[in-house]
Protein backbone atom coordinates (compact mmCIF):
# COMPACT_ATOMS: atom_id res chain seq x y z
CA UNK A 1 0.00 0.00 0.00
CA UNK A 2 1.36 3.71 -1.07
CA UNK A 3 0.83 6.91 0.10
CA UNK A 4 2.01 10.01 -2.01
CA UNK A 5 2.95 13.39 -0.57
CA UNK A 6 3.36 16.51 -2.52
CA UNK A 7 5.78 19.35 -1.62
CA UNK A 8 5.95 22.71 -3.70
CA UNK A 9 8.49 25.41 -3.12
CA UNK A 10 8.50 28.15 -5.85
CA UNK A 11 9.04 26.10 -8.84
CA UNK A 12 10.46 23.21 -7.11
CA UNK A 13 7.97 20.18 -6.37
CA UNK A 14 9.43 16.82 -4.41
CA UNK A 15 7.14 14.10 -5.00
CA UNK A 16 7.21 11.21 -2.38
CA UNK A 17 5.99 7.48 -3.07
CA UNK A 18 5.85 5.66 0.35
CA UNK A 19 5.26 2.64 0.71
CA UNK A 20 4.65 1.47 4.41
CA UNK A 21 7.93 0.46 6.10
CA UNK A 22 10.14 1.85 3.84
CA UNK A 23 11.94 4.49 3.00
CA UNK A 24 10.26 7.50 0.52
CA UNK A 25 11.80 8.04 -2.11
CA UNK A 26 11.63 11.39 -4.21
CA UNK A 27 10.77 12.73 -7.30
CA UNK A 28 12.33 15.91 -7.50
CA UNK A 29 10.89 18.80 -10.04
CA UNK A 30 12.06 22.17 -11.99
CA UNK A 31 9.22 24.09 -13.68
CA UNK A 32 9.72 27.11 -15.92
CA UNK A 33 7.45 28.86 -17.70
CA UNK A 34 7.64 29.16 -21.03
CA UNK A 35 6.29 30.58 -24.55
CA UNK A 36 5.04 28.24 -27.59
CA UNK A 37 4.57 28.64 -31.33
CA UNK A 38 1.97 26.52 -33.42
CA UNK A 39 1.97 28.55 -36.66
CA UNK A 40 0.29 31.92 -35.82
CA UNK A 41 -1.19 30.36 -32.58
CA UNK A 42 0.91 31.00 -29.21
CA UNK A 43 0.81 28.93 -26.12
CA UNK A 44 2.00 29.96 -22.31
CA UNK A 45 3.25 26.35 -21.51
CA UNK A 46 5.15 25.06 -18.66
CA UNK A 47 8.21 23.27 -19.19
CA UNK A 48 9.70 20.46 -16.73
CA UNK A 49 12.63 18.51 -15.48
CA UNK A 50 11.93 15.52 -13.15
CA UNK A 51 14.74 13.19 -11.51
CA UNK A 52 13.02 9.76 -10.30
CA UNK A 53 15.97 7.80 -7.79
CA UNK A 54 15.24 4.71 -6.39
CA UNK A 55 17.30 3.15 -3.70
CA UNK A 56 19.88 5.73 -4.16
CA UNK A 57 20.29 5.32 -8.00
CA UNK A 58 18.73 6.83 -10.88
CA UNK A 59 14.84 5.45 -12.04
CA UNK A 60 15.18 7.49 -14.55
CA UNK A 61 14.94 11.72 -15.91
CA UNK A 62 12.24 12.84 -17.30
CA UNK A 63 10.71 16.32 -19.36
CA UNK A 64 7.83 17.61 -20.06
CA UNK A 65 5.57 20.01 -21.32
CA UNK A 66 2.21 21.64 -20.76
CA UNK A 67 0.06 23.28 -23.70
CA UNK A 68 -3.08 24.56 -22.41
CA UNK A 69 -6.28 24.25 -24.62
CA UNK A 70 -4.77 21.93 -26.58
CA UNK A 71 -7.76 20.91 -28.62
CA UNK A 72 -8.18 24.40 -29.95
CA UNK A 73 -5.46 24.02 -32.65
CA UNK A 74 -6.24 20.90 -33.86
CA UNK A 75 -6.42 22.27 -37.28
CA UNK A 76 -2.49 23.06 -37.01
CA UNK A 77 -1.23 20.06 -34.74
CA UNK A 78 -3.66 17.22 -33.31
CA UNK A 79 -1.90 16.03 -30.37
CA UNK A 80 -4.79 12.89 -29.69
CA UNK A 81 -2.91 10.55 -32.07
CA UNK A 82 0.46 10.96 -29.07
CA UNK A 83 -2.38 9.82 -26.02
CA UNK A 84 -3.17 6.49 -24.83
CA UNK A 85 -2.76 2.44 -25.94
CA UNK A 86 -1.13 2.24 -29.43
CA UNK A 87 -0.49 5.97 -29.57
CA UNK A 88 2.38 7.64 -31.56
CA UNK A 89 5.88 8.41 -30.35
CA UNK A 90 6.51 11.66 -31.35
CA UNK A 91 10.01 13.46 -32.37
CA UNK A 92 10.98 15.92 -29.77
CA UNK A 93 14.33 17.37 -30.00
CA UNK A 94 15.81 19.72 -27.06
CA UNK A 95 18.87 21.69 -27.21
CA UNK A 96 20.24 25.13 -25.59
CA UNK A 97 20.62 27.92 -26.88
CA UNK A 98 24.45 28.69 -26.36
CA UNK A 99 26.33 27.37 -29.01
CA UNK A 100 29.02 27.03 -27.67
CA UNK A 101 27.91 23.88 -24.63
CA UNK A 102 26.38 21.84 -28.12
CA UNK A 103 23.81 20.36 -25.92
CA UNK A 104 20.85 18.28 -27.45
CA UNK A 105 18.64 15.44 -27.63
CA UNK A 106 16.30 13.79 -29.49
CA UNK A 107 13.70 11.70 -27.62
CA UNK A 108 10.56 10.46 -28.56
CA UNK A 109 7.71 11.33 -26.73
CA UNK A 110 4.00 10.30 -25.83
CA UNK A 111 1.66 12.21 -23.75
CA UNK A 112 -1.86 12.73 -22.34
CA UNK A 113 -4.42 15.34 -20.83
CA UNK A 114 -5.05 16.24 -17.82
CA UNK A 115 -1.58 14.95 -16.15
CA UNK A 116 -0.63 15.47 -12.65
CA UNK A 117 -3.65 17.12 -11.65
CA UNK A 118 -3.37 19.68 -14.45
CA UNK A 119 -7.01 20.94 -16.42
CA UNK A 120 -8.53 18.11 -18.73
CA UNK A 121 -8.30 20.96 -21.59
CA UNK A 122 -4.15 20.96 -21.17
CA UNK A 123 -2.03 18.30 -22.76
CA UNK A 124 1.37 17.00 -21.78
CA UNK A 125 4.24 15.92 -23.89
CA UNK A 126 6.33 13.59 -21.99
CA UNK A 127 9.63 11.87 -22.36
CA UNK A 128 11.38 9.94 -19.24
CA UNK A 129 14.64 7.93 -20.28
CA UNK A 130 15.97 5.05 -18.17
CA UNK A 131 19.35 4.09 -17.56
CA UNK A 132 18.99 1.15 -19.88
CA UNK A 133 19.11 3.71 -22.79
CA UNK A 134 22.45 4.72 -21.81
CA UNK A 135 23.72 7.22 -24.59
CA UNK A 136 20.24 9.33 -24.48
CA UNK A 137 20.30 9.50 -20.61
CA UNK A 138 24.19 10.94 -20.52
CA UNK A 139 23.04 13.64 -23.92
CA UNK A 140 19.65 14.23 -21.30
CA UNK A 141 21.92 14.94 -17.98
CA UNK A 142 24.19 17.23 -20.50
CA UNK A 143 21.43 19.12 -21.79
CA UNK A 144 20.66 19.23 -18.23
CA UNK A 145 23.86 20.33 -16.87
CA UNK A 146 24.31 22.80 -19.44
CA UNK A 147 20.65 24.28 -18.57
CA UNK A 148 21.57 25.01 -15.10
CA UNK A 149 25.49 26.49 -15.48
CA UNK A 150 23.97 30.30 -16.20
CA UNK A 151 21.33 32.04 -17.42
CA UNK A 152 19.98 30.63 -21.19
CA UNK A 153 17.63 29.66 -23.71
CA UNK A 154 15.85 26.26 -23.19
CA UNK A 155 14.75 25.35 -27.13
CA UNK A 156 11.92 21.86 -27.67
CA UNK A 157 10.44 21.34 -30.94
CA UNK A 158 8.13 18.86 -31.91
CA UNK A 159 7.71 17.54 -34.93
CA UNK A 160 4.13 17.60 -36.38
CA UNK A 161 3.60 14.21 -38.00
CA UNK A 162 1.01 15.64 -40.50
CA UNK A 163 2.91 16.68 -43.62
CA UNK A 164 2.82 20.44 -44.27
CA UNK A 165 1.38 21.14 -40.64
CA UNK A 166 3.48 23.59 -38.45
CA UNK A 167 5.50 21.93 -35.14
CA UNK A 168 5.15 23.19 -32.24
CA UNK A 169 8.21 25.39 -31.37
CA UNK A 170 8.52 26.25 -27.45
CA UNK A 171 11.24 28.24 -25.48
CA UNK A 172 11.92 28.97 -21.75
CA UNK A 173 13.99 31.83 -21.01
CA UNK A 174 15.60 30.44 -17.61
CA UNK A 175 17.51 33.08 -15.26
CA UNK A 176 20.34 32.24 -13.19
CA UNK A 177 17.92 32.01 -10.39
CA UNK A 178 16.23 29.13 -12.23
CA UNK A 179 19.60 28.01 -13.57
CA UNK A 180 20.29 27.00 -9.27
CA UNK A 181 16.83 25.60 -9.01
CA UNK A 182 17.61 23.30 -11.94
CA UNK A 183 20.60 22.11 -10.88
CA UNK A 184 19.00 21.42 -7.29
CA UNK A 185 16.30 19.78 -8.98
CA UNK A 186 18.56 16.97 -11.44
CA UNK A 187 21.59 16.70 -9.18
CA UNK A 188 20.91 13.40 -7.38
CA UNK A 189 20.15 12.44 -11.63
CA UNK A 190 23.72 13.84 -12.61
CA UNK A 191 25.77 12.88 -9.64
CA UNK A 192 24.88 8.89 -10.03
CA UNK A 193 25.59 9.08 -13.62
CA UNK A 194 28.27 6.75 -12.79
CA UNK A 195 25.94 4.06 -11.47
CA UNK A 196 24.31 4.03 -14.35
CA UNK A 197 24.83 -0.45 -14.56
Amino acid sequence: MWTCTRLRAQALTFVFLIPFGAVAQPVRTAEFTGSAKIGPVKRQVAMRFNCALDRGKINNLAVEMDIPDAEKFKSLFDVTPFEGPGALSGKMHLTVAAASSGAQVDLGSTGSFGNNGAPGTTFTFEAAVTPSSRSQLQKLQALAAALSQDKNKWLWRIENPAKGRPSIEAVADLTEGDASRLQAAVAGCRALSRKLD
